[in-house]
């Protein structure tokens, strides 16, 4: 939920003429994924989705809310995280 604030500004980011939705996926308690609910998996079917997370350790939530996102049927164009706190990558 920390990251919707971002998210909103980030679809505003692009410019669009329309205004961007914004969803949010939640635990799942059964495998420890991510899940879309109160209806959200429909109004994403068939969209473009950009997947915005507020803070990255492993990438596991990144990567279980993208597989949500694709399993109900919208295409992910790509994820962005505001802060990481994994591991630092020195440049090459």
């Amino acid at each position: 939920m920390a990251a919707l604030s971002l998210a909103i500004y980030t679809g505003f980011g692009f410019g669009t003429q329309t205004r961007p939705l914004t969803l949010w996926a939640e635990k799942s308690d059964t495998d420890g994924g991510f899940k879309l609910t109160r209806g959200f998996d429909r109004l994403i079917t068939g969209k473009c989705v950009l997947v915005v997370k507020d803070m990255l350790t492993t990438g596991g939530s990144l990567k279980a809310v993208i597989d949500a996102a694709r399993s109900a049927g919208a295409t992910v164009i790509g994820g962005s995280v505001i802060f990481n706190r994994g591991v630092f990558l020195p440049p090459a």
